[in-house]
């Protein structure tokens, strides 16, 4: 990890190509030299992204040393040695992206510098076309290049932008001067590249133009309609603005923020040194200009001695206990906290002893508070249960964020003065809501405040509809604070809260966490934030020091005698293929999860592979309920033919663009199929998704629950052959479950389907070959069950020893991809 005492700076660059003087602008940057300064910011600063980097600023975290990097223009040159030498050094960038001029053959601005490149006879005769185009203008403008930008390119950035290229390819045509070759911005295939590591985009508006030239219509759809394009076809939100030409006003300032941005930045003018963040949309950026890296040090060494002082801390007399791995500088900026009182004192022990914290509200007054990332993360993993009507107490802080399309949301407080609630009543009684009445209740870190915490769960589970889901957190070691909401009575552990929950949800499903350590809770104990501690502390769980314990507690949902089916669809865009032998205690309940779906475009493929049981029976009944949904197939002569032969069968006679493979005795969550479509529709190059999927235990003894572990980092892109080197290589794969992965249909073009003679690995040597050709996206979310049990294939291959010849099979084929696939051979 990086330690250093540099003042906080946000890079600007544009475009990296070959270049030895910077291009016209001074904008261009060799690979090699890019390299070298990327070398040296990684080596002196912690580079975070923009984003991460406004967080810290509107958290009052720890600024020094912190750097971010930033591209303006989305140069279609940044998606190469720009991408490859920021991979190679982990760091983090930000594209801005100026919409309308993405598609375009080359930058207006560029085109300027060839045309006057032309004889001089040449640009004589367009003098008359300059003159007619821009009134005033001398008659020898175009001829002294010293003018060049001081006139025509600025009155032609003022111009819409299609009146700037209709200008500039007329006046091109009238010099005979190709325009061929010049640097061109991305394209709209190319655009979501940007949202793929290092990456992450930003809004650049739409034009180009400045923007406190323009009129509030303009500039409304600047700042609007970039921002909902770039999500329309990016894929995520933009975040982020930057200024065109570094030009606003305040009236263009407060609009930005108005406008749903989290900041933007500007560019330093001239001589100026000053690094001023007090304003979250006035964030200077230095331009980290085309020289070479003793140049580039040298600027960043100057703007460092002027503002240096003015972002360091001042150092802890009695610094922290070395054991949580927690800098010099990061003791000094936690020791500002001024003690709270006469009490708040340093034991007479010495340096290892502090009887107060150095904040007593979790360190909310001076940063992220430590179980916080915890409680995000487990509620973006089960974001797909935030569906239909939804409760949460006081706020809707995560149901704004998660809910699905066409959800309702209502708030409960009892507190009658809080305007947000809909519901004022106690949760220990609930006497003003209906049973089964929500869909999704949110509970996070409330349980501690209520006295009879039993009677409050037990009221959760009255008011869930069967099927319905309660998230609900608590704190385990903490501060026991009383607040004007009422004390803290509770804290809770793993056992503890599966005992409170067993009895009114479906325990074999209860999945219960806890998340913390040893060198976390001790930190939350004194007041220490997120920016304070080393990031790969949290990476290692010890149940033994909780500070949040976390709860997917599920409503028994029974199955209906008939399953309520809507008319299948004419063009079904996602095949769900079932393969089944001996399935008939449980094929109901997998098609009844099917048809739960909120994404109602799909057809199911039943492969029947020789059941002795009267599944077949079963299944053609249910097929002939289902509307046209469900078609039965079968091998020739009903013969049994394992498991990748019956996928294969489905996969020849289905007809969706999307499939998704399920075993008969397991189910998907509702949103399973609307989340993993939304994703394959937002990024075309991707051949696939994958997500997580909570195992359960179907058996006699007890046995919990769990999440399967999937590749990181989660929500974004993983390019070949990324995942397969740290999913397979790695040997993890074991944890892979076929149904949570949704494949696109023309993979096949390029894939074999499932290998039978890999037996019990058939699948995990499809999607390790898919790994290999496609990017995939992996995804956080976890919308799948799998039921593990006695007498599962799995099992019983392990008890046969088949298992053991299936993976040596499948490690002497993943031996001959590392040495024959293209991508590995180059990695």
């Amino acid at each position: 990890m990086i330690e250093t005492r540099r003042a906080p700076v946000i890079l600007m660059y544009h475009s990296v190509r070959e270049t030895t003087d910077g291009g016209p602008y001074g904008i261009e940057i060799a690979p090699e030299r890019f390299d070298r300064h990327i070398d040296f910011v990684t080596s002196n600063y912690r580079v975070v992204s923009l984003v991460e980097f406004i967080d810290a600023l509107s958290s009052r975290a720890r600024m020094d040393g912190m750097a971010a990097i930033t591209f303006d223009d989305a140069f279609a040159d940044n998606l190469g040695a720009a991408a490859d030498i920021l991979r190679k050094y982990s760091a983090p960038a930000t594209v801005f992206v100026p919409t309308g001029i993405i598609g375009r053959p080359y930058f207006w601005w560029d085109a300027l510098p060839r045309l006057w490149s032309a004889a001089p006879e040449q640009l004589a005769t367009a003098d008359d076309e300059l003159r007619g185009r821009f009134p005033g203008l001398s008659p020898d403008t175009a001829r002294h290049e010293s003018n060049i930008h001081n006139s025509i390119w600025d009155r032609v950035r003022r111009l819409p932008l299609d009146d700037a290229y209709e200008f500039i390819e007329r006046l091109a045509a009238r010099l005979g001067v190709a325009l061929d070759g010049l640097p061109r911005p991305a394209t709209k295939e190319e655009l979501p590249h940007y949202t793929r590591w290092p990456f992450d985009i930003g809004s650049h508006a739409i034009t180009h133009r400045p923007l406190p030239s323009l009129t509030f219509e303009e500039l409304r759809e600047e700042l609007l309609v970039s921002k909902r394009w770039l999500e329309e076809r990016a894929g995520v939100p933009p975040k982020v603005f930057s200024y065109p030409f570094g030009l606003f006003d305040n009236d263009v300032r407060d609009f930005t923020r108005g406008a749903g941005y989290v900041g933007a930045v500007t560019c330093m003018a001239g001589s100026d040194l000053r690094l001023s963040y007090d304003d979250l949309f006035e964030l200077p950026r230095i331009d980290a200009g085309f020289g070479d890296v003793d140049e580039f040090a040298a600027k960043l060494d100057r703007f460092e001695d002027y503002n240096g002082q003015r972002y360091i801390g001042a150092k802890l007399k009695f610094p922290l206990p070395a054991p949580l791995g927690i800098s010099p500088e990061r003791r000094a900026k936690a020791s500002s906290a001024a003690p709270s009182s006469a009490a708040d004192s340093h034991a007479p022990g010495g340096a290892l002893f502090r009887t107060a914290p150095f904040a007593r509200d979790w360190g909310c007054i001076r940063g992220i508070a430590l179980d916080r990332p915890y409680i995000d993360q487990f509620i973006r993993t089960h974001a797909g249960d935030v569906r239909g009507r939804i409760l949460e107490i006081k706020e809707p802080e995560y149901a704004s964020q998660y809910a699905r399309p066409g959800s309702k949301i209502d708030i409960l407080d009892i507190d009658p003065s809080n305007t947000k609630a809909d519901i004022i009543d106690d949760l220990q009684s609930c006497a003003s809501i209906a049973d089964d009445t929500y869909d999704c209740v949110i509970l996070t870190q409330v349980l501690q405040l209520i006295p009879d915490y039993e009677a409050a769960i037990a009221q959760v589970a009255r008011i869930l509809r069967p099927g319905g889901v309660l998230l609900l957190t608590a704190p385990g070691i903490t501060q026991t604070i009383c607040t004007n909401e009422g004390d803290f009575l509770w804290a809770f552990f793993k056992p503890g809260f599966k005992r409170l929950l067993s009895p009114h949800f479906d325990a074999r499903r209860l999945l219960v966490g806890s998340h913390g350590n040893a060198g976390i809770a001790a930190s939350f104990l004194m007041g220490l934030t997120v920016a304070d501690i080393p990031p790969e502390l949290f990476a290692y769980e010890d149940r033994e020091y909780p500070i949040v314990v976390t709860a997917r507690a599920v409503k028994p949902l029974p199955i209906p005698d008939e399953i309520d089916w809507s008319e299948a669809p004419a063009n079904p865009r996602v095949s769900v293929i079932i393969p089944m032998f001996n399935a008939e205690r449980t094929i109901k309940e997998t098609l009844f999860s099917v048809a739960r779906q909120s994404f109602d475009n799909f057809e199911i493929l039943i492969v029947d592979d020789g059941s002795t049981d009267g599944s077949r029976l079963l299944a053609e009944e249910l097929a002939s309920r289902s509307k046209g949904r469900i078609k039965v197939l079968e091998h020739k002569g009903r013969a049994n033919r394992g498991l990748a032969l019956s996928r294969n069968l489905g996969i020849e006679h289905a007809r969706g663009e999307f499939l998704v493979f399920l075993d008969s005795d397991d189910a998907i969550h509702p949103e399973k199929l609307a989340h993993d479509v939304a994703i394959l529709d937002a990024h075309p190059e991707v051949a696939s998704v994958v997500g997580k999927a909570l195992w359960w235990w179907d058996g006699s003894d007890e046995q919990d629950a769990h999440l399967d572990v999937v590749f990181e980092p989660q929500d974004c892109v993983v390019d070949p052959p990324t995942y397969f080197s740290e999913t397979y290589e790695l040997q993890t794969f074991e944890a892979t479950c076929v149904h949570s992965w949704m494949v696109r249909k023309t993979a096949f073009a390029q894939i074999e389907p499932f290998d039978p003679d890999m037996m019990t690995y058939e699948d995990q040597k499809f999607f390790a070959e898919l790994s290999l050709r496609f990017p995939l996206y992996v995804a956080s979310a976890c919308l799948c069950e799998y039921r593990r049990k006695e007498t599962s294939l799995w099992a019983t291959a392990l008890a046969s020893g088949t298992d053991q010849i299936a993976r040596s099979r499948f490690l002497e084929w993943m031996e001959k991809a590392r040495k024959t696939s293209p991508t590995l051979r180059g990695a």
